[in-house]
């Protein structure tokens, strides 16, 4: 096997582990707010934004240092920072008795944490340059399995032994899934690039101060915003729907197992065409399909129905954050893309957090169900970007 392949498949096992061990208790938080003891249905979704919001906030800010560190001491060092950190949160989140501990260790898990953005940065510069849409949709896709896996099987456990020994559990499986990563991942010397230049994160900003860049970013902004401006939301949205918190644990973790299982096949699917055709034109179909499959989830009332339109949706564009990723990498070289994905990183999380505070506004200011109409909004934007993107940077 090459050794590419084989680096390829120990970070594929290590997100897959991470991102179920992570998704044991985190789908299911705002029913942990309530068990915590919020009442009031306006404070249960505005904890609900801030536990969403904490850590991209926190990953926002300490993105761009460890981008910065993982060019200088390693990419491999950083993921096992990410993942060791991820451990010790994860634990102590069994430990918590009021919200306000639970919330700071949100953001703790933000500023310490970050395995997405230490795997892409890993793989932008360990895997070869005209494998990585493949590459990136397989690591992808990996994370998005163990988002089928994490809710499911926590799902299982909480109703069976509380939010509490959800977490525990994915705590401890986090903390072999780092010394797995310590044993058999590899990474190419020549890689690691010690450089004496300023301690400064942002220093180096003007890597992604290029026309193709900043319009790839900017796509990927908005991207992460459809994809997740709903998520955090779906377990008040089945509560809502049967009227009781009891049981609702099992039926949140089976839906976010669904829409995990079709943005995984999305992922890989995606991300090989996108290797053999023209990139910008798979983001058009995907983006203009999501579109279509959005606008339908907005018409529907009834639960199975939402499920099976939100999962197409999620499934037409659930492989476009890859793409975007190798056409972000190809535009700087391989020792500065540990840099790059710092501020893809930082990017994506305030991204992230917008999308959990335009969901709680829309919550509290109309209904959860109104959040949905937000997705096709955004992927119209996408479309608008796209079109910015090929005047641009079109030789012609």
């Amino acid at each position: 096997m090459e050794k590419w392949k084989f680096n390829l498949y120990i970070i594929v096992s290590t997100q897959l582990m991470a991102t179920m061990s992570m998704n044991f208790g985190i789908p299911f938080i705002p029913y942990f707010i309530q068990e915590l003891g919020a009442t009031d249905p306006d404070k249960i979704k505005l904890y609900t934004a801030i536990s969403a919001m904490a850590p991209a906030i926190g990953m926002g800010l300490s993105a761009p240092l460890w981008g910065m560190l993982a060019d200088r001491h390693g990419k491999k060092l950083m993921m096992m920072r990410a993942i060791f950190m991820a451990s010790v949160v994860f634990i102590a989140l069994g430990f918590v008795s009021n919200i306000t501990q639970l919330l700071i260790l949100r953001l703790t898990q933000g500023f310490f944490t970050g395995t997405v953005a230490a795997s892409n940065a890993y793989v932008a510069s360990n895997i070869p340059e005209e494998e990585h849409s493949f590459a990136f949709g397989t690591v992808s896709s990996a994370r998005f399995l163990g988002m089928t896996a994490g809710p499911a099987i926590g799902g299982l456990i909480a109703e069976a032994f509380g939010y509490r020994t959800s977490f525990f559990i994915g705590g401890f499986l986090l903390l072999a899934n780092g010394i797995f990563t310590l044993i058999f991942l590899k990474e190419e010397k020549l890689v690691i690039i010690k450089e004496k230049q300023t301690r400064n994160p942002f220093a180096s900003i003007g890597i992604i101060l290029k026309t193709p860049v900043i319009l790839t970013i900017s796509m990927l902004l908005i991207i992460v915003i459809a994809r997740t401006v709903f998520k955090p939301y779906i377990p008040l949205f089945v509560q809502e729907i049967r009227q009781s918190v009891e049981g609702s644990s099992k039926i949140t973790g089976i839906i976010s197992a669904i829409v995990a299982i079709v943005s995984a096949i999305s992922g890989m699917v995606i991300g090989k065409m996108a290797d053999r055709y023209d990139k910008m034109k798979i983001i058009l179909i995907s983006v203009i399909a999501g579109m279509l499959l959005s606008i339908m989830t907005t018409f529907t009332n009834e639960l199975f129905m939402f499920v099976v339109f939100y999962s197409l949706t999620m499934f037409a564009i659930g492989g476009i954050e890859p793409v975007l990723f190798s056409l972000a990498s190809s535009k700087v070289t391989s020792e500065k893309r540990g840099t790059l994905f710092g501020y893809i990183s930082m990017i994506n999380a305030f991204g992230w957090a917008l999308a959990s505070l335009l969901g709680s506004l829309i919550a509290i200011e109309f209904s959860i169900s109104a959040i949905v109409y937000a997705i096709p909004v955004f992927l119209i934007l996408m479309l608008v970007l796209r079109f910015v993107y090929i005047r641009k940077t079109d030789p012609a």
